[in-house]
Order: structure tokens, then sequence, then C-alpha cells
């Protein structure tokens, strides 16, 4: 191997990126915040441009379809393609909105009545595992919970995240 000038670089090359990285794992902590700092800055660009890609779909046929004549409604077409397609999207989310709402109330309105049996077999189910052991056995026959405490608190707090 000869040293000329450019396998020179190569090593030096190859050398500082190996200090870079080991300076990078000694301070990983600094390198996770400055990361986190760069994804915080770029987040907004990249949400924006999926949104603008998932609205775009849309707003094409729409274009295409309602206004296909393209001298006629030049100037209004894409705004209009664009409101229409809000629109849809916000019929569509209302439409699953008031469909799924419902139904995930009631399957936690029967999970909340079927937990506490649930809980009762369980508990059988430790007692008999752990038969050989009296003090634990104690101390799960004395635990009690107050299901429907819980229940309302997570119902309200379902209420209020939705």
């Amino acid at each position: 191997m000869t040293l000329d000038k450019k396998t020179m670089l190569k090593i030096i090359g190859i050398i500082a990126a190996a200090a870079l990285i080991f300076t990078a794992f000694q301070n990983i902590g600094e390198v996770i915040v400055f990361l986190k700092s760069i994804f915080s800055i770029f987040m907004p660009f990249v949400t924006g441009a999926a949104i603008a890609f998932v609205i775009n779909v849309p707003m094409k046929s729409i274009e295409k379809h309602i206004f296909p004549n393209k001298q006629r409604f030049n100037k209004v077409r894409r705004p209009l393609s664009l409101l229409l397609t809000f629109f849809a999207i916000a019929a569509v989310v209302a439409a699953v909105m008031i469909l799924v709402i419902p139904q995930l109330v009631t399957t936690f309105g029967s999970l909340g009545k079927r937990i506490p049996e649930f809980m009762e077999k369980t508990q059988i189910y430790i007692e008999g595992i752990f038969k050989d052991y009296p003090q634990i056995q104690g101390w799960i026959s004395t635990l009690e919970l107050d299901w429907s405490g819980i229940m309302s608190s997570v119902s309200g707090w379902i209420q209020s995240g939705l």
C-alpha cells in the first residue's frame, strides 16, 4: 500500500469518522437531545407533507370528475376541489365518530361489568396456586377493589378525553 495523497485522505476520513462516532457514544445523552430537537423542528413539515399527500388524492379525483372542462372553471377549480375534499374528509371523520364512539362506550360498559367476575376467578386461581403459602394467600384474600369507583373514574376519563 502506497501512502499517496488519495490514500492519506481516506485514512484521515476513517480516523475522523471513528473519532466522531466514539465522541457521539461518549455523549449519547446530548446526541439524543440534539436529535430530538432536530426531529421536533422538522416534524411539522413532515406532518404537513403527509396531510397534503393524503388530501391531494381525493382532490385530484374531484377536480377530474366534477370540473372536467379546464377552460371554464380554471381559476376556481382547485380551491373548490380543496373545499369539497375538506368537507368529504370531515363527513367521513364524523361518520366514523358517530359509528365508533357508541360501540366503544358499549364495549367499555360490558368490560366494566365483566372485570369484577374475571378478577374473582383470577383471585380463586391465584389462591389455588399459592395454597402452600398461607401468608400470600391471606394477603390475596384480603385484597378488595372498588370496581364501581374504578369504572366511574375510567368512564369519566374516557368522556373527558373524547
